[in-house]
């Protein structure tokens, strides 16, 4: 819906600053870490073109993260690497964005989206991980106007990711079952694993995607949005062995995973007499179930069920200028491990809200806000019903549980400044500060704070006359 935007060109460029401390937590998290982001994004119209561009790096130094050698799988997939030994890691990302849209009529416009991404991860010490991820996406889409204010869209797209792991110590003296704090756990469940010395892996995946856009605009200044997708993914998972005695082995599948997404977002705007009215809502639901040939079929399973929504209401007058939020947030997840025989169910739930105004008149080049939130979980059960000892349950799964259903407190303050430089840049510069603390005799730590600081600055020239 390109050629819906209110823009006859736009640009935004913003640099990003933040470190994050977790007091003696460092379960497959960081005990601390820095992060450096840059982004980039422009839309500009060229006669019946629509074109639109964004770039974005992000750089993040990581400390002592246990039990995790691997990309933590973001589609809930059961199969990555960990070990004991904590370790530093170097994590860098690049994407790439475009899309150009033609207007065939002034009803109907077409038009392609590609999306490029890589992302690299290293460890800098013993057992030392080499990541290498590569993500290409293409979408094809269509929008149509029914009547001047009313517009769908139908879109499909098709995505496919490599990521090869290399799993691998410095120090011959940890190649030894005896050194267990450098031992690979291959995680291939919700508790099953599998212990190596080394690993190498290939990870494939390949995504397709069903969509429908609907957009309505009311003659009172309301737009409504609506937007469905579809995805379904497909992963396999596969040991890359290594020559022995010079002969090349095959290498071997461990295991598939299909994941099935349906995702509902709405959002609606109004603005009338300097209020703006803002809401926006997610519903998302996704089903994974593998497929292990060694254990004999499927083995785990999970659920995901997971809503969001927030309402923003912003005043301004001669005096102020101020806004208020409202946001409610959480999920159910279930997941299932037949051969470790345990069972898992977490619901967190989190109520934010939120004010700011501008420190003197709605003229000022100052904004104070502030955000509080609380999070609890009303079920949270984790049931391993086997008698044998699982390292992984005991000290990686239990403690995992317990802190992401731990009930607690964040709060965030935040100030933007306006700066000038001439008339037709607009940039402004954001500090942030936030804490978080978690209620629970379980947790070891879980505290937590947050500095950051943002730039950005850009050119907006609206459309002089509708089209």
């Amino acid at each position: 819906m390109l050629r819906l935007t209110p823009y006859q060109r736009l640009g935004m460029t913003t640099f990003n600053w933040e470190r994050q401390n977790i007091e003696n937590f460092n379960i497959q998290k960081p005990e601390s870490q820095t992060q450096y982001s840059f982004s980039s994004l422009g839309f500009k119209k060229i006669g019946k073109f629509n074109l639109y561009g964004d770039v974005r790096y992000r750089r993040v130094y990581a400390d002592s993260i246990a039990w995790l050698n691997a990309t933590m799988p973001q589609n809930g997939s059961p199969f990555y690497f960990g070990n004991i030994k904590a370790g530093n890691w170097d994590n860098e990302m690049y994407n790439i964005k475009a899309a150009v849209a033609y207007e065939i009529t002034s009803s109907l416009s077409a038009g392609i989206r590609p999306e490029y991404a890589y992302r690299g991860d290293s460890r800098g010490n013993d057992p030392r991980g080499k990541i290498d991820s590569y993500d290409v996406y293409h979408e094809g889409f269509f929008d149509y106007s029914l009547k001047k204010n009313i517009l769908i869209g139908l879109f499909y797209g098709y995505g496919a990711t490599s990521e090869v792991t290399d799993i691998d110590n410095s120090n011959e003296e940890h190649d030894s079952f005896g050194a267990t704090e450098y031992n690979i756990y291959t995680f291939q469940g919700n508790g099953y694993y599998r212990v190596n010395l080394h690993n190498n892996s290939r990870r494939k995946s390949f995504r397709n995607n069903y969509g429908l856009n609907t957009r309505l605009e009311t003659n009172k200044g309301t737009t409504h949005s609506l937007k469905y997708t579809y995805t379904h993914q497909k992963e396999r998972f596969i040991y890359r062995t290594r020559p022995i005695d010079g002969k090349e082995i095959d290498d071997q599948l461990i295991g598939t995973y299909i994941a099935k997404t349906q995702h509902l977002e709405y959002f609606s705007i109004k603005r009338k007499a300097g209020v703006t009215n803002i809401l926006k809502s997610n519903i998302l639901y996704r089903t994974g179930a593998d497929n292990q040939p060694k254990l004999g079929g499927e083995n785990f399973q999970s659920t995901l069920m997971a809503f969001d929504s927030e309402w923003f209401y912003a005043k301004t007058n001669s005096k102020t200028y101020k806004f208020y939020n409202l946001g409610l947030k959480g999920h159910i997840e279930t997941k299932k491990d037949r051969v470790a025989n345990l069972d898992q169910k977490e619901t967190p739930i989190s109520i934010k809200i939120g004010a700011g105004r501008s420190l003197g008149p709605s003229t000022s080049k100052t904004i104070l806000s502030l955000t509080g939130e609380y999070f609890f979980s009303p079920i949270k059960e984790i049931e391993y019903r086997s008698s044998a000892k699982n390292v992984v349950y005991e000290e990686v799964l239990l403690p995992l549980h317990q802190y992401r259903t731990a009930s607690g407190i964040r709060a965030k303050a935040a100030v933007d400044f306006r700066l000038d430089f001439w008339n037709k840049i607009d940039a402004y510069l954001t500090t942030y500060a936030s804490t978080e603390q978690r209620f629970s005799s379980d947790l070891k730590g879980g505290n937590s704070w947050t500095l950051g600081a943002s730039f950005r600055f850009g050119i907006a020239k609206e459309k002089t006359e509708s089209k």
